[in-house]
């Protein structure tokens, strides 16, 4: 028996584990996925009424998701609500298209976590989509600053920065507010104003 040369493998995977693309089903049911704003720290903020705060979600595969989840900081802020909702994104990356929603959640003055099911079921498919809430009172979430680094796991998709005039990489991250008269049906948005924090938000897969 012999010293044998290493066999060459039959598959060679380029710059593995970064800019690799799960193409599998790589979300579990009944597990809620958190939205990825950079690398700044969670607190407490007060969200304004009558703006959709969103951050960003970078689906890595396809999967059904049935329900949004944030959490609420304050124990004041009981009787008031607010909707959640899900944003797909056009070629550049600019929020779009209302994909689902969720119906109207109100406080109750415990600080937790909220989960609310969505309307229907939505078809997440790879790509870039975004989660956010309108108020129509001023409350306290959990929220993300953007910090100074906002790679989104190394996927195909690559960096979420923009290389035009949507924000500076020192200032923002992946999220945006937009002004929103608060009504329990969301809508399609453009326009919107690139922001230095957003909501800590997260999809359940079915």
């Amino acid at each position: 028996m012999g010293i044998h040369a290493p066999t060459t493998p039959a598959v060679t995977i380029s710059g593995y584990p970064y800019d690799t693309l799960d193409t599998d089903n790589c979300y579990i049911s009944n597990v809620i996925y958190p939205t990825f704003v950079g690398d700044g720290t969670l607190g407490g903020t007060s969200l304004s009424a009558n703006y959709i705060y969103a951050s960003g979600f970078i689906a890595r595969a396809d999967f059904t998701c049935d329900g949004i989840s944030v959490e609420n900081w304050a124990t004041g802020d009981s009787g008031d609500d607010f909707v959640m909702g899900i944003w797909s994104s056009d070629s550049t990356g600019q929020p779009t298209t209302l994909q689902g929603q969720t119906g109207e959640v109100t406080l109750d003055g415990n600080a937790t976590i909220r989960t609310a099911a969505t309307a229907s079921d939505v078809n997440i498919t790879k790509g870039l989509y975004w989660v956010g809430l309108v108020v129509n009172a001023a409350a306290q979430f959990v929220a993300e600053t953007a910090g100074t680094n906002h790679k989104a796991f190394q996927t195909n998709y690559g960096n979420p920065i923009w290389s035009g005039s949507n924000f500076a990489v020192t200032n923002y991250g992946m999220c945006w507010y937009k002004a929103f008269t608060y009504n329990t049906t969301l809508t399609n948005v453009s326009g919107v104003s690139w922001h230095t924090l957003g909501p800590a938000m997260g999809l359940r897969v079915k």
